[in-house]
């Protein structure tokens, strides 16, 4: 999975672990040092900031199921997980 968001330290470290992966790999060093190294995990819990505009929008489409999988995410938190689990018949007439 890709994150959107990187830090420069985590891209540092990333960069850094490459190094000596290649460095190991083609035998010019003995020791891959960053291999004791404990990853830094990034605080994925905090939601990014989204386009007001484009929310607005997407809660006034004329797609039902658009304008309720949006509300659901905005108003409720919904996870991507839970409104792919979510079964939809006709929302329109309910």
């Amino acid at each position: 999975m890709v994150r959107l968001h990187q830090s420069v330290s985590d891209l540092a470290e990333q960069g850094l672990r490459s190094l000596f992966i290649v460095l190991k790999a083609h035998r010019r060093v003995f020791v891959n040092l960053t291999r004791g190294l404990s990853r830094a995990r990034p605080n994925t819990t905090v939601p990014l900031p989204l386009e007001t505009n484009k929310i607005r929008d997407a809660l006034n489409s004329p797609d039902p199921a658009c304008a309720l999988a949006v509300a659901l995410v905005a108003f409720h938190a919904l996870t991507g997980p839970q409104l792919q689990a979510l079964i939809l018949t006709d929302i329109v007439d309910g």
